[in-house]
């Protein structure tokens, strides 16, 4: 097993992306191999990400990503990332695959997945126009539409190579054991407290929002379809990072990708704590990625605004540190209909 760096990178790089050339034995320290810029993203994820990228050509740029862990569940994730650019590239090359990172190696010993990467492009949160919000809502629906689980297992058959087949997903906050709930119990932290009671005062509604996700997971879902992970190329949009890809309902991932941009200005009474960017920046983003994904009625938008504070909720269970999850979550879902009014509002409509 290698623990890619600097010097290793390039070392890997010429035994399995087949460059030529010399290395000496020394340390690079991210100067240039073969011609090639490198360098490391730094994120603080479960994964290592480096990349390399050639500057006056434009044609050797890869992306390189190896899990920090050899956990059963992290190693599983970088294989179903991998057998899934394989399948959309081989079965769905003119369609959903021209969106997402192409596969040029995966190196299932050493957990390295290599891709091609995009030097320039910026997550669509940076840069991205209301036109290009609503090209992101169309992609993200054909990649709904593509990948149903039918479709999935017509195409792929015997050629699997990593994995037997996808997980199934189901949101951890809907399916919460009693004795996970004792334990977080003995947590006397005040939001810990309130989602407690949040949970059980809306019991029977967790059980309806069960229901419902069982009844709709039939295809593939990003399962972290987060703004930062939708960037433009060009005049196009490419979905990056599909290592929770899974078995799902499809409305995750719209009320994840909704979640993300909510979090970045102030939501209706909820008080701001940092200064946020203007709803007027931001909710007419919203409505033009729905128009994108087909969403105009006003049953589906509260629906998913709902869907967004259960997961906003979730992320607070998983994290328990970060408190605006928590406020802003439980207010999606518990005054949704406000939520809608403030959000869908005219003002913001007529911004498009």
């Amino acid at each position: 097993m290698i623990a890619l760096s600097a010097y290793k990178l390039a070392n890997y790089l010429a035994d399995v992306v087949q460059f030529s050339g010399e290395t000496g034995s020394e340390d690079v320290n991210w100067e240039n191999i073969y011609g090639l810029a490198f360098g490391e993203i730094n994120e603080t994820s479960r994964n290592k990400c480096y990349f390399c990228f050639d500057e006056p050509n434009d044609k050797l740029n890869f992306f390189f990503k190896q899990s920090r862990s050899l956990s059963e569940a992290n190693l599983r994730d970088i294989r179903s990332e991998a057998e899934f650019y394989a399948l959309t590239a081989r079965a769905f090359k003119g369609s959903v695959g021209e969106h997402l990172p192409k596969l040029v190696y995966y190196d299932d010993y050493n957990s390295v997945i290599v891709t091609e990467y995009v030097p320039l492009a910026k997550p669509i949160g940076e840069s991205g126009t209301f036109a290009t919000f609503n090209m992101a809502g169309k992609v993200l629906k054909q990649f709904h539409e593509v990948c149903k689980r039918d479709s999935v297992a017509a195409v792929w058959g015997d050629k699997k190579k990593w994995i037997d087949e996808f997980r199934f997903y189901e949101p951890k906050i809907l399916r919460l054991t009693d004795s996970e709930e004792r334990k977080l119990s003995l947590n006397d932290d005040v939001y810990v407290v309130q989602f407690l009671s949040f949970l059980g005062h809306h019991s029977s509604q967790v059980k309806e929002l069960r229901q419902r996700w069982k009844s709709e997971m039939n295809g593939l879902i990003h399962g972290d379809a987060d703004v930062r992970n939708f960037i433009q190329k060009g005049n196009d949009i490419v979905i990056l990072d599909f290592e929770c890809v899974a078995y799902g309902a499809w409305f995750w991932d719209v009320a994840v990708f909704i979640a993300s941009l909510l979090l970045k200005t102030d939501l209706p009474g909820v008080p701001a704590e940092t200064v946020r960017a203007s709803p007027f920046d931001i909710f007419p983003c919203i409505i033009s990625f729905l128009r994108g994904y087909g969403i105009e009625s006003a049953e589906m938008r509260q629906e998913i605004l709902k869907w967004s504070g259960i997961y906003l909720l979730q992320e607070f269970l998983l994290r328990q540190e970060e408190a605006i999850f928590f406020k802003y979550g439980l207010t999606l879902v518990d005054d949704t209909e406000r939520c809608y009014q403030e959000i869908f509002a005219l003002k913001y409509e007529r911004r498009l």
